[in-house]
Parts: C-alpha cells; structure tokens; sequence
C-alpha cells in the first residue's frame, strides 16, 4: 500500500485568512446550507469538509482519510479564532507597497461615493465587500502625523486589489459600522414608544451593518 502524506496548512488568525478565500468559503458554504436536502449532520460534515479544503487547503479527497486524532486538532484549531471576528478599525491599510486611508470623514463623504454604497441592500462581507472597501480605503496623498488626506473617489478604482487584504481589516471595517448603527439605533430608539416600531428599527439598521456575518 502506498502511503500518502498531506500537508496541512491550518490558519491561527484571521490576518491569516485573504478576503478572496473568505468569500470563496462563504459562498460554498451558503451553497449547502440553502440545500434542502441536507440534513444538520450532513451539513456539519460538508461544513467540516469545505472548511478543509478552502481554509486548509486539504482535498476533499483526503479529507475522509485523516485519522481523527488530526482531523480533531484542525478543527479545534480553526473555531478558536473564527469566532472571534470583533476587530478594531484599521485606518490606514498597504496594499502592494501603497498606503490606503478610511475616509477620515464620513459625513464629508463625496456625494459619488456615498451613492455607490447606498446602492447595496445592506452593507455585509459578501460579494459586493470589495467595492465598498474601494470606495472607504483610497491611496493616501499627503499625511502628518495621525492625521492623512486621501484621493478623490473614482469609481472607477480597481476594487478587486482589496481581495487579497486579510480578514482582520475587513471585519474591523465591518464592527466599525456595526458599533456606529448601534449608537445611531439606540439614540433613535428613546424616540419612539411602540415596541413593534422599535423591533422593525432595530433590524432594519442591524441588517445595514453585518450582523448576518456567520460567527
């Protein structure tokens, strides 16, 4: 019998993860799990499977030859940091040797650029991602100290750069938002007494700002 060896290449940390591959599995995992056929245990396993093959980079071919043992530590691995998706914003970002700034005020956005983003249903890590990030992360023309100045927005910019930024700067981006709806979804919320009201409110902002990130 020929033995095989593979080798296994188990992530520790989201910075360890590209937003390319991120989405990949996401998208193959939503795949499965709009499958009604699937039932929870055959979905555990094909999650099991996808998440070895995209984030490890183990054929699903080998996947059911990994003795337990392995197959127990990779995953344990793994569930120790993609849970953890709570990030502080990066605001300045390198992509390629350039320095990219978040715009430094968003109330002062370009009226293009704040009509690009409201062009999507909700503002969520999906396909759609890496133009929102083109849109918030632009090149950097001038910078004193903590303070920077960045480019005007085109849309035109090439937004397909963004997906080799690891996961670490897109969830950061993402809890920014999500913390702001919250503050801007509690301050409007003292206004308004129907508790039916208040729920319609609150999901419709959450929607906005990625709570359906899948933990």
């Amino acid at each position: 019998m020929e033995e095989v060896k593979v080798k296994v290449r188990i992530p520790t940390n989201w910075n360890d993860v590209t937003l390319e591959t991120y989405l990949k599995y996401k998208k193959t995992l939503d795949l499965y799990k709009n499958d009604d056929d699937e039932d929870e245990l055959d979905m555990i396993d094909r999650s099991i499977i996808i998440a070895l093959d995209i984030l490890c980079g183990v054929a699903p071919t080998f996947a059911g030859q990994m003795p337990i043992e392995m197959l127990q530590h990779v995953m344990e691995s793994l569930n120790k940091f993609m849970s953890k998706t709570e990030f502080d914003l990066q605001r300045i970002i390198t992509i390629n040797g350039v320095e990219y700034g978040f715009e430094p005020n968003l109330s002062n956005m370009a009226y293009g650029a704040y009509l690009d983003i409201s062009k999507f249903d909700k503002i969520t890590i999906d396909k759609d991602w890496p133009k929102v990030m083109s849109i918030l992360y632009r090149p950097i023309v001038s910078k004193t100290g903590k303070l920077y100045e960045i480019k005007e927005y085109n849309t035109l910019e090439d937004e397909s750069i963004f997906l080799n930024t690891t996961m670490d700067i897109s969830f950061g981006c993402i809890s920014f938002f999500l913390h702001l709806s919250r503050d801007l979804a509690l301050y409007t919320l003292k206004s308004l007494k129907e508790g039916g009201e208040m729920s319609l409110l609150l999901q419709s902002i959450m929607e906005k700002s990625g709570k359906d990130i899948p933990q």
